[in-house]
């Protein structure tokens, strides 16, 4: 495994000019037809394209003091599993040294300049070429330790496979109550209403899928909307789908979060009870057609509520 300490980090750090970044292009659309143009130069965890089964991709925006450890845990998961994978750092325009750290450790950088958390996401596994993601954020309060536990889920057939913060444990201080108690159970109960889910965290940050499964998707939010886009869409998809019980912990982040409670919370609503709108809609108008099916929900797929 490679060993860096921040003495040496910062060593690279002054050598900016030397690291391996590709670029998505500000007026390049969000959605699953995002391209990156290939890197010309090699880092020190470059693989054959075909040679990477599993990418873990971390959206980052100045997490310095928290994106070492999870490069390190990833990559260690994927020693001590023998797994073949890469680590994806999707860059938001970070100005703290994030960059040159991740590309010390070894993690591919891709710097989207498209801002928001959906964006960052959507050019990082735009560029990821595992056959599998497993993405998470960059403040170490997921823990990439448990890579292997998303992995052996897919390997069993699944095509989503969920982290449940609830079914698992959340740390103390790791979760503000109202997120714990009405923010995450009202939005998961509400998904589970329109579009039958069957997942109990459905704004869990930690979450794998095939990629294959991804490209069938169309993705089109920019911001935190994207989770329950994800989520929604893959119902919608009919997607193989199971949950595994993870732990949140408290951040290491050291600065303010980058979710807005009050703004996002609201744009996730509108956004949840909107494409509720869409659905329906379709579905009602379609049932109008002689012989059609008048039931306007998701059919319930016995697999997706799957867990340890």
């Amino acid at each position: 495994m490679l060993s860096l300490n921040f003495a040496e980090i910062d060593i690279l750090t002054s050598l900016r000019g030397h690291r391996r970044v590709d670029h998505i292009n500000d007026d390049m659309p969000i959605n699953r037809d995002v391209h990156v143009t290939p890197p010309a130069a090699a880092s020190s965890e470059s693989l054959p394209t075909e040679s990477v089964e599993v990418s873990v991709v971390i959206p980052c925006l100045n997490e310095a003091k928290s994106l070492e450890f999870c490069i390190r845990k990833a990559r260690s998961a994927f020693e001590s599993a023998d797994i073949r994978g890469e680590v994806v750092v999707a860059d938001n325009g970070s100005t703290d040294g994030s960059v040159e750290i991740a590309t010390a450790l070894g993690a591919r950088v891709i710097q989207v300049k498209n801002k928001g958390y959906g964006a960052a996401l959507t050019g990082g596994i735009a560029a990821a070429r595992g056959e599998f993601i497993i993405m998470g954020d960059g403040d170490d309060s997921y823990d990439f330790s448990a890579v292997p536990e998303f992995v052996r889920k897919w390997r069993e057939g699944y095509d989503v496979v969920m982290g449940n913060r609830f079914r698992g444990e959340i740390k103390t201080g790791a979760m503000p109550w109202s997120h714990k108690y009405i923010g995450n159970p009202g939005f998961t109960a509400l998904i589970n209403l329109f579009f039958r889910t069957g997942f109990g965290d459905c704004l869990c940050g930690m979450r794998g899928f095939a990629r294959a499964a991804y490209d069938r998707l169309d993705l089109q939010c920019a911001g935190m909307e994207w989770a329950p886009e994800f989520d929604i869409e893959a119902a919608l998809a009919d997607l193989r789908m199971t949950e595994i019980p993870i732990v949140l912990w408290p951040d290491k982040r050291g600065r303010p979060p980058h979710l807005r409670r009050f703004i996002d919370g609201w744009l996730t609503l509108r956004f949840i009870l909107s494409k509720a709108a869409e659905t329906f809609s379709t579905r009602w108008m379609a049932a109008q057609k002689p012989h059609a099916s008048r039931s306007f929900l998701p059919k319930v797929n016995s697999e997706r509520t799957d867990g340890e």
